[in-house]
């Protein structure tokens, strides 16, 4: 839902930095200039000093309520909205008007004060704003909360159709729930392949729509979807390769039920799927290639492609096609797994200039897994680093993980830092020695290095007695 309401302060502010017309030319220039130049904390100050000297700015009364209902506290925001009303009368503003009645809408919403939401949401609809915000979404979900279903899935799909990419996530799944009970299967497809598209993957989402495809009489793509969960699942070490083809097996089991599938398909796609997952790339490649679906489907696609680029034949076309997909498994660390093993295997020009950022991908997105070990090792290969030394990178997200946390006093997650320090030098090692440096500052940290100092020989006594401005004896 926070969402939703960090997108009404941005608009508020673009609208606000513009349209401040009226009122003294003192305030304008305060305003404006705070709106321009300062964020965050800076900016809400700014704002409240703002309020005490002009008590009487609407500008004022809309942006701060619309923060503090950003930060979650309603009650404040609630009392600086209502202090707006008291102001309405008086502003001839029409976009100010929009965005604080289309914050206490979202105000009431939250408040579970369905019915005064729904009022205020059409307040900001007759003003007849080109809606960027997604007030049209608070309506059909305070319709919703109300039992006015027919009415509110009228106000969904208008909003599905001039302003989909103005949904949040709430405002998807909510939709989707009423689809689903209206039984318009398509339509939720579509709107799940939306949510994918817009806020990434998530856990079951595959399965819903496995369901869906089954309902349709879709196995195949029913079956393809529920495998998808399952390499999502797989890639983040959430589950074994032997688990996943169990589950698989389950399924397949499942396929003689001529009541479910009367059409009886699915065996061969499993039988593709289990040696994909089994890493027989031949018979893999070769089961789902043979495959037609009547619409586009991305993850079929994928899965052709990378059984392909696992082979070490898939072609310049092939990985032009495959590198096109990115945006639709970005959060999937097997695409970049198997486009990694793919370039190795090519005849391409593969490097640590050219493979770095894919390995570091596939490492960031699932870190603890074997997929993510087994890329450190290769990352640290191409950089002429031994196996053992190569487990041992840390990238520079996780160093900067490990510093914040170092404001909590727990000094023992450096210990892998310093197994970093012990490798040959590399650019990893460089960035760990320019974060603790930048560390040492704090002096439980300090005293952790002097006493890993104390105690190091070789390379890590040496890195140490740099980062601590020891000269060496």
């Amino acid at each position: 839902m926070r969402t939703h309401i960090y997108l009404c302060v941005i608009c508020l502010i673009l609208f606000l930095v513009i349209s401040c017309k009226a009122g003294d030319n003192e305030f304008e220039d305060k305003f404006n200039e705070a709106m321009k130049n300062e964020k965050g904390l800076e900016l809400f100050n700014s704002l409240l000093s703002l309020d005490q000297q002009y008590p009487d700015k609407l500008a004022l009364k809309v942006n701060i309520g619309g923060m503090l209902l950003a930060s979650g506290d309603m009650q404040k925001a609630s009392a600086y909205l209502e202090q707006g009303l008291k102001l309405v009368r008086k502003n001839k503003d029409k976009n100010l008007k929009f965005l604080l009645f289309t914050n206490l809408a979202e105000l009431s919403y939250r408040k579970k004060e369905y019915k005064k939401g729904l009022e205020y949401a059409d307040k900001a609809l007759g003003f007849k704003i080109k809606d960027k915000i997604g007030v049209l979404f608070t309506k059909a979900k305070c319709l919703l909360e109300i039992g006015e279903d027919e009415e509110a899935l009228k106000v969904f799909q208008e909003g599905w159709e001039e302003q989909k990419n103005n949904m949040n996530r709430e405002d998807m799944n909510a939709y989707i729930v009423l689809l689903l009970e209206q039984e318009k299967y398509e339509d939720v497809l579509g709107v799940i392949k939306q949510y994918e598209a817009k806020f990434g993957y998530e856990t079951n989402l595959g399965i819903k729509e496995s369901a869906i495809y089954e309902k349709l009489g879709r196995i195949n793509e029913g079956i393809l979807a529920a495998f998808k969960d399952l390499e999502y699942q797989r890639y983040n070490g959430l589950i074994s390769s032997g688990q996943q083809i169990e589950r698989l097996i389950c399924l397949e089991e499942k396929l003689s039920d001529t009541s479910w599938n009367p059409r009886k398909q699915g065996k061969s796609l499993i039988r593709g799927l289990k040696a994909y997952v089994s890493g027989i790339w031949v018979e893999a490649n070769s089961l789902l290639t043979s495959f037609k679906f009547d619409e586009d489907m991305e993850f079929h696609r994928y899965l052709v492609l990378s059984s392909s680029l696992e082979q070490g034949n898939a072609g310049i076309d092939d990985l032009k096609f495959y590198i096109d997909l990115e945006a639709s498994f970005r959060g999937l660390p097997a695409y970049y797994y198997h486009l990694w093993q793919g370039m190795k295997k090519s005849e391409g020009n593969y490097n640590i200039g050219t493979a770095r950022n894919v390995l570091e991908k596939c490492i960031l997105l699932a870190p603890g897994t074997l997929y993510a070990e087994e890329t450190r090792i290769e990352l640290g290969r191409l950089l002429g680093l031994s196996k053992s030394d190569g487990e041992k990178i840390l990238l520079g997200h996780e160093l900067d993980a490990i510093y914040r946390r170092l404001s909590t006093g727990i000094v023992n997650i450096l210990d892998p830092v310093m197994d970093l320090l012990s490798t040959p030098d590399n650019v990893y090692q460089m960035a760990a020695v320019l974060m603790l440096q930048e560390a040492k500052k704090n002096e439980i940290v300090r005293a952790y290095l002097e006493a890993k100092r104390d105690n190091a020989s070789g390379r890590l006594k040496e890195r140490l007695d740099s980062i601590l401005g020891i000269e060496a004896t």
